[in-house]
């Protein structure tokens, strides 16, 4: 178990986002930093893919104050919906993560220097206790979480519990990613060169019914050194109409 640190003057503006390295896109930079709902308050980000664009951001389905294993989709964006509320936590740079034991050595390789984080479920202001994370499997003998499977779903789990709430932005702007976007890689990860990352799935649709769950699946690459749109995510900050 980890402090569950409460960071979040870290979060008050894009600017501060984008260099802790949360993705935000330009096109928001110049609005007040308002969330999905008013009483959430400045520190709420709102998450989007690349592939579907700003109008659709991650939701809890099922709405409510959260509980464990709860699905995470992409839904129309709107500022009365609670069920987009999420609060970024962070918990430090990954060299220090590793240092304690929670994340694998091999993250040292490629994302030593970036930000760890957590992504706490706050509807309407209101903390849950669960973040963003994936279903939490049996630490390995070296107390670690093993590294997710491709195709797991993106659930509300306990915050403070393990690497399988944690997550790492690389990439932000760089290295394949568009201007604005990032790929976000579970804290789970042992692999170097194709980490677990959020990903939409394939031949879905954020219309479609039931509505599909954002994945992890390995970081894929184009030849041209592109990633898919449908591995890069941002992050709203500003008003939503």
């Amino acid at each position: 178990m980890f402090v569950h640190l409460r960071k979040r003057a870290l979060v008050l503006t894009a600017a501060a986002l984008a260099v802790a390295g949360i993705a935000v896109p330009a096109a928001v930079t110049s609005v007040p930093a308002r969330a999905a709902t008013p009483s959430c308050g400045p520190t709420c980000v709102e998450p989007f893919s690349h592939e579907w664009g700003r109008r659709l951001i991650m939701d809890a389905i099922g709405n409510g104050f959260g509980r464990q294993h709860q699905r995470l989709i992409l839904f129309r964006a709107s500022h009365d919906d609670g069920a987009q509320d999420f609060v970024p936590t962070f918990q430090g740079p990954v060299s220090g993560l590793v240092g304690s034991g929670l994340l694998a050595p091999t993250t040292l390789i490629h994302y030593a220097a970036d930000q760890a984080f957590e992504l706490e479920y706050s509807p309407f202001g209101v903390d849950s206790g669960f973040c963003v994370g994936t279903w939490p499997q049996t630490p390995n003998s070296f107390g670690r979480q093993p590294q997710v499977p491709s195709g797991f779903k993106l659930r509300l789990e306990p915050c403070g519990e393990g690497s399988n709430t944690i997550w790492i932005v690389d990439h932000f702007g760089t290295d394949g990613n568009d201007p604005g976007f990032g790929t976000v890689i579970s804290g789970t990860t042992t692999n170097f060169s194709h980490p677990p990352v959020w990903t939409y799935p394939a031949l879905a649709t954020p219309f479609d019914f039931p509505r599909p769950s954002v994945i992890v699946s390995s970081q894929r690459t184009f030849s041209s050194g592109q990633h898919p749109d449908s591995q890069q995510w941002g992050a709203r900050v500003g008003v939503i109409p």
